[in-house]
């Protein structure tokens, strides 16, 4: 009697396997395809379920795939990041290699004028703006149906993400960088319905605009809160109040949403910065109806 194989094993029972192994960025998936035909067989539905492109060329490349594939791939997962290419653009403006973006969020452009090679930068800038926003609405047009989660770490060197459709079923999302554009077609009806957990890492952000998009939010995070976030204190008063309806809505905001946890965390909080997260939760505190928010 010949041993008792893994190919012995029904098909839906290796996908049940295959589903706890294929939690990673995608590689798993890939390696367990080219195990054998009946591995391949098993894991094409599942092996696409969570994915992560850390740059435009994998975002290129997976839209390429996704237009080609005679079956739509369900992906449940998504990491979009642009942080790579970002800190590409500001080597070629500056041409030193030792500085990182982030420092250029600190110290003006003004201060290297001597070093800022102009004309590589705008043409890479440029180019690396045109593929973002033609192959990236693509992925999220041909995912949004079946996404359960997206993370997006996006540069500040490009223009904002276009969202080209609504994400019915998406139920966390996390924002770093500039907001995304949403659909002009959508700008009256919420495009995440689903969304239970937020977490927006910007250093102003207008919170009426992302309530009304996310009814059904319970778990808010707000990250890089610049000290100078005048307005945000007034506004998280507002959507936690038990105030009138009519006041909430002179906000923008058509109803209240069911939060349970706000969270804030300021960027680089110095004396100033520290006693505008103290404002910021005094004004908060005092009228919400929030169970729970943490500083920090």
């Amino acid at each position: 009697m010949p041993p008792a194989s893994i190919h012995d094993l029904a098909l839906e029972t290796l996908q049940h396997i295959f589903t706890y192994a294929c939690a990673d960025e995608g590689s798993t998936g890939h390696a367990l395809a080219l195990v054998s035909k009946y591995f391949n067989q098993a894991v094409h539905s599942i092996r696409l379920r969570t994915v992560a492109l850390y740059n435009i060329v994998q975002i290129e490349s997976f839209a390429a795939f996704l237009t080609a594939s005679a079956q739509r791939p369900r992906v449940h997962h998504l990491f979009v990041s642009t942080w790579l290419d970002g800190a590409r653009v500001v080597q070629t403006r500056t041409g030193d290699l030792s500085r990182e973006e982030e420092d250029y969020e600190i110290y003006p452009i003004e201060a290297y004028e001597e070093e800022v090679n102009w004309a590589n930068w705008t043409t890479l800038r440029k180019e690396l703006n045109q593929k973002l926003s033609l192959f990236l609405p693509r992925v999220l047009q041909f995912v949004s149906m079946d996404l359960r989660s997206l993370s997006i770490v996006h540069s500040w060197e490009f223009s904002p993400i276009p969202f080209p459709t609504c994400f019915p079923s998406l139920e966390q999302l996390t924002v770093f960088g500039p907001p995304p554009r949403l659909p002009e077609q959508v700008a009256s009806s919420p495009c995440f319905p689903a969304v239970q957990a937020l977490h927006i890492g910007c250093p102003s952000v207008t919170l009426a605009h992302w309530i009304h998009h996310t009814p059904a939010i319970i778990r808010l995070r707000l990250s890089e809160l610049s000290p100078d976030a005048n307005s945000l204190p007034e506004e998280l008063v507002t959507i936690t109040s038990t105030g009138r309806p009519a006041e909430i809505e002179a906000h923008g905001i058509q109803s209240r949403p069911l939060l349970k946890v706000i969270r804030l965390q300021m960027r680089n909080i110095s004396r100033q910065g520290l006693c505008t997260s103290f404002v910021i939760l005094y004004n908060f505190s005092a009228g919400t109806t929030v169970p729970s928010w943490i500083l920090g």
